[in-house]
């Protein structure tokens, strides 16, 4: 019997969340703003930086290599949100189903900017945990594009 699940994770950014959203709007920067974490990003199909693109993620998921190919299934300019839908991928070995929703908001008292990530998911079946090593992943990744924007 598979599970449904939904799991979050927020951290608290110094960066401009312009200049934060726009480098998650370009996943193609993440090799170079988070290497410990994304080791490589290519486009498989669409246009770079594009709603309905898919692109191969190569990440490193509680210290494992494991490539995943990643739809951007919505673009939010104006809420700062992005939706990330893998179509192919170790993480399918375990979910059916699993979504990625990256959302920038500012902090309730107006001092610096919230990154939320919030992963969707369906287990395969009841002995699968919810995916925290890939909340993990998006936490590093998030502290990682937050530490060159801060350096750049």
């Amino acid at each position: 019997m598979s599970q449904i699940g939904k799991s979050e994770i927020q951290t608290e950014i110094k960066a401009s969340a312009e200049k934060f959203y726009e480098i998650l709007c370009k996943p193609n920067l993440l090799p170079k703003t988070a290497p410990n974490v994304v080791k490589d990003i290519q486009l498989v199909s669409g246009e770079w930086n594009t709603k309905g693109s898919v692109n191969q993620w190569k990440t490193y998921v509680s210290g494992k290599l494991e490539t995943t190919n990643v739809a951007m299934e919505d673009i939010d300019v104006m809420n700062k949100s992005i939706t990330y839908k893998p179509v192919h991928g170790e993480c399918l070995i375990y979910y059916n189903t699993i979504k990625g929703v990256m959302q920038i908001k500012p902090k309730c008292t107006n001092q610096g900017n919230l990154a939320k990530w919030t992963l969707e998911y369906e287990t395969k079946n009841d002995c699968v945990p919810p995916p925290n090593q890939y909340l993990e992943m998006l936490d590093n990744i998030t502290k990682g594009v937050d530490a060159y924007l801060l350096n750049a």
